[in-house]
């Protein structure tokens, strides 16, 4: 009975206590079991990472193996190609030493007259071309108009300004410069003057 009096005596304060013990507990208790999940969670990530990692190597590793077997299928097929011409090379150095000195020499004379030839037609084109062209510059030196080029604006008549006023009409295809523009002005002018 006397252990009965001591519980029941027990303040307040001890019961808050008591309590707070409890919780902490409870409290650690939940936290070591989120602890262990969170650590089974990373350890799964760290399995799927290396995973993935083990995944991008082994992609690599086949892209190299690939690069590897592209270049030697290359070396190959060059030297099947060089040895095809080595093989071309000798056939015609066989076929060489089989003519005689003197049939390579009348080809080589062949050649050089054909050379020739072609060197003198060459020759004679180009002087018909210069011809052509001495030809056209004296058809193009003759004067097409009898007045001169150069006459000032203010001293021509209104023919010869309507004259000029065609010309370039039809070379120019209208009325923009500042010459045309000019003419037509002393035009005016002496329309006005009649």
């Amino acid at each position: 009975m006397a252990e009965k009096k001591k519980e029941k005596k027990e303040t307040p304060e001890d019961k808050k206590q008591g309590e707070l013990k409890k919780e902490k507990e409870k409290k650690e208790k939940t936290t070591d079991a989120t602890k262990d999940k969170k650590k089974a969670k990373e350890e799964k990530e760290k399995v799927e990472e290396k995973k993935e990692k083990a995944k991008k190597v082994e992609k690599k590793v086949e892209e190299k193996e690939k690069e590897i077997k592209k270049e030697k299928e290359e070396v190959k097929e060059e030297k099947k190609v060089e040895e095809k011409e080595k093989k071309k090379e000798e056939v015609v150095e066989k076929k060489v030493e089989e003519e005689k000195p003197e049939e390579l020499e009348k080809v080589e004379e062949e050649k050089e007259k054909e050379k020739k030839e072609e060197k003198k037609e060459k020759e004679e084109e180009k002087e018909k071309v210069e011809e052509k062209k001495v030809e056209e510059e004296k058809v193009e030196a003759a004067p097409p108009s009898p007045t001169p080029k150069k006459k000032k604006i203010n001293k021509m008549s209104l023919a010869e300004i309507e004259t000029k006023l065609e010309e370039i009409k039809k070379t120019q295809g209208g009325f923009y410069s500042k010459y045309s523009q000019h003419l037509i002005r002393r035009k005016n002018y002496l329309d006005a003057l009649k």
